[in-house]
């Protein structure tokens, strides 16, 4: 805007130096009149407008990011009951329970980078318990192998405890034979001893036959009356 200037008459220095702090009042004042005037309130409408426009595509931006936000929560949370739904407890109905525990133990998912903390700790349940069903069909696998294993073994070992049953019966047995030899030997040992002590005595042999008959029909009796 241009500055209207009104002739004044010549003055001092000092007059002069006066006047300059009121050219410049002038001079603002006419720009704030050239302002109010229909081509200024235009510029001021279209600052306006753009600061308003660019309020609504920050309001957007927010909105969108927000939505977007909400979207990735919704996602995780989705993948964490998927992934908490494979455990017992959470089958019967704690699933909101045990999110809130976890919520409440990692803290706010959506601040300090711990986004993805719910769904990397389901991630490891979910891997352990994985891990903890294969050690049970392998504990399961060994405990087939053992019953599998362990028929014929204790048919073998019955087997040989009947067989050592046996052995001992027949070890009693001839033990019981032996001991009916020896003394058998120590009576034939007797008789051929009085067998020679009566041929020392030169007795005929009509008398040792007499002799020997009552001896073997003595031995017979004693037998039958046992």
């Amino acid at each position: 805007s241009e500055v209207l200037k009104c002739p004044v008459p010549s003055q001092s220095n000092s007059e002069q130096k006066t006047n300059v702090p009121l050219e410049g009042q002038d001079s603002l004042s006419l720009t704030q009149q050239d302002r109010r005037s229909p081509t200024g309130g235009a510029g001021v409408l279209e600052n306006v407008e753009d600061q308003m426009f660019r309020s609504v595509e920050g309001q957007a931006a927010s909105d969108e990011e927000e939505e977007k936000w909400i979207g990735d929560h919704q996602s995780q949370m989705a993948e964490v009951k998927k992934l908490l739904a494979r455990f017992p407890c959470c089958n019967s109905g704690c699933d909101d329970t045990t999110l809130k525990q976890l919520r409440s133990s990692f803290g706010n998912p959506s601040s300090c980078g711990h986004e993805n903390s719910l769904v990397e700790l389901a991630q490891q349940l979910s891997k352990l318990k994985e891990d903890f069903e294969m050690k049970g069909q392998e504990e399961k696998a060994l405990e087939t192998d053992m019953e599998e294993t362990k028929g014929p073994l204790l048919g073998e070992i019955q087997q040989k405890a009947e067989e050592s049953e046996l052995m001992k019966m027949e070890f009693q047995m001839l033990e019981t034979e032996r001991v009916r030899l020896s003394l058998v030997e120590e009576k034939l040992l007797n008789v051929l001893q009085l067998l020679q002590q009566l041929r020392d005595l030169n007795i005929s042999k009509r008398t040792l036959g007499k002799i020997l008959l009552n001896t073997l029909e003595s031995c017979c009796d004693s037998q039958h009356d046992k």
